[in-house]
């Protein structure tokens, strides 16, 4: 009769043992995952704004505001790629693009149908590239990249990275590691 009991004890210490271990490797794993998520499409948004900063000089200071857009329509927003050739393009998680002049006015832009309030007059550094995080009603979390265009004497070019698709990376993962961890630890108890 006592083994039965020794068995229930050590069973329920491994249960508990295996719960403990899957938590803190979920949580590691779902910091790591996040943190080089986030790295990655604030490196794609600087590479992305950097690249239209740097092609649309002369462009907005021309203030052809046909050509600016044509350059920020090669960065759909998720919401318009849904379903388009574009959606394989490799832009996934861009959320929105614009360029706004040295007075901050926004002459070129990917929102629809209009311009949010929250990223009206962002501005930027003259000097650098710059990444803030800002929340919007109808984007959700973002990483907002601003580069400047000619130091800034001729505006700055936005782009917006979605942290709700790393979030979503983060909880997908999150779930298939502790079902795994599951299966394992029933296999183990068999």
């Amino acid at each position: 009769m006592k083994t039965p009991k020794l068995y229930a004890k050590t069973l329920m210490l491994l249960a508990c043992l295996f719960g403990v271990m899957t938590v803190v490797t979920a949580v590691f794993s779902a910091w790591m995952l996040g943190d080089q998520l986030t790295a990655e499409y604030q490196s794609k948004g600087s590479a992305i704004a950097d690249s239209i900063a740097n092609s649309s000089v002369e462009i907005v200071l021309q203030r052809d505001a046909s050509m600016i857009q044509a350059l920020i329509d090669q960065y759909p927003p998720a919401s318009a790629r849904a379903g388009s050739p574009a959606s394989d393009a490799g832009f996934t998680g861009v959320s929105y693009a614009f360029v706004e002049d040295a007075r901050g006015d926004i002459i070129a832009h990917t929102f629809v149908p209009a311009v949010p309030d929250e990223v009206r007059h962002l501005g930027g550094d003259r000097r650098r590239t710059t990444v803030r995080r800002l929340h919007s009603r109808g984007l959700g979390d973002v990483i907002d990249v601003a580069a400047p265009v000619l130091a800034g004497q001729a505006g700055y070019v936005h782009v917006g990275m979605s942290l709700d698709i790393i979030r979503a990376a983060v909880r997908q993962a999150v779930i298939k590691q502790t079902g795994l961890m599951a299966v394992v630890f029933l296999v183990s108890v068999l």
